[in-house]
């Protein structure tokens, strides 16, 4: 029953492991939430079939629908019952349908049927927007590189200088039809200008994101040259110079394996007494005692 769909999208789990949203991206699990409530509040009558797409089922499915419910969709219509998105309204509807007009097995199966048919439509609907505005996004980049190397070299010397010029030659795209649908007006969509507010650099389209685009590209050329010059190290600190700090052995510490020591010309254990020993060792309380003890008072 149903068809796998999009399942690389984790929904909700349910204590038993299962979630009646499997395969609903959350950018648009809201949106298909109010499509399932939408059902069952004005449309609940529709579930006594298999919606239209799913009429002609074949005869495994049909059988199964005059059946009993298998474990996974048992397990699936546990889990919608405890759904807090659509209690309490679906029991109200299961109540209504079960058993005046369907079996059990039968309201599930038509449920699941009617869900899985606004999934699809909804995520198909998301993925197909998601690549066209990918599709876009890339198109648009293409221009802002091609823009930047037909620059003269001065120009493409001053990153900053050439973004804005690239910013500045941005157009208004043309409002989509969902956008005229709900009467959103693309024109006060805040836009970058030469004369423009300071903040305005780093609103869609403005120098800051040209830039990035610019860097990221310059930077890619670069490596397929080899042209990118090595990091240069710091410089090193002669106070942490040891064999116990090219081991990476922590100061704190000062402890590590045997194979972790460097080889030298004297022991580890040596190294360390030479190095943290001081030279002219601190009298200790006795020895101020004894030296008193041997003063001759005048």
């Amino acid at each position: 029953m149903g068809q796998d769909h999009s399942r690389h999208f984790k929904g909700e789990e349910d204590a038993d492991g299962v979630s009646l949203w499997e395969g609903v991206p959350p950018e648009i699990l809201w949106l298909v939430h109010s499509q399932v409530r939408l059902l069952l509040h004005n449309h609940s009558a529709a579930l006594l079939h298999r919606p239209e797409q799913l009429q002609n089922a074949d005869e495994q499915e049909q059988e199964a629908r005059e059946g009993q419910l298998q474990p996974h969709e048992a397990r699936l219509a546990h889990s919608a019952l405890r759904d807090r998105v659509l209690m309490p309204q679906l029991q109200k509807v299961l109540d209504r349908i079960v058993p005046a007009h369907l079996n059990e097995a039968q309201f599930w199966d038509n449920f699941f049927s009617h869900v899985d048919v606004i999934k699809v439509r909804l995520v198909t609907d998301f993925l197909c927007a998601q690549d066209s505005y990918q599709a876009e996004l890339k198109r648009k980049h293409a221009e802002w590189i091609r823009l930047f190397d037909s620059m003269e070299p001065e120009m493409q010397t001053d990153l900053r200088r050439a973004s804005e010029r690239i910013a500045a030659r941005q157009q208004l795209p043309a409002p989509s039809a969902a956008e005229l649908q709900l009467g959103i007006d693309t024109r006060r969509t805040p836009r970058w200008s030469v004369d423009g507010e300071s903040w305005l650099e780093y609103v869609e389209d403005g120098p800051y994101e040209v830039a990035k685009v610019l860097r990221k590209e310059l930077r890619k050329r670069a490596i397929a040259s080899g042209a990118v010059p090595l990091e240069s190290e710091p410089a090193r600190d002669p106070l942490l110079s040891s064999p116990l700090h090219d081991a990476g052995v922590s100061p704190r510490s000062r402890v590590a394996a045997p194979a972790a020591l460097p080889a030298a010309s004297k022991p580890a254990e040596e190294w360390v007494e030479a190095t943290f020993t001081p030279a002219t060792a601190f009298p200790t309380l006795t020895d101020v005692a004894e030296e008193r003890s041997g003063e001759v008072v005048d």
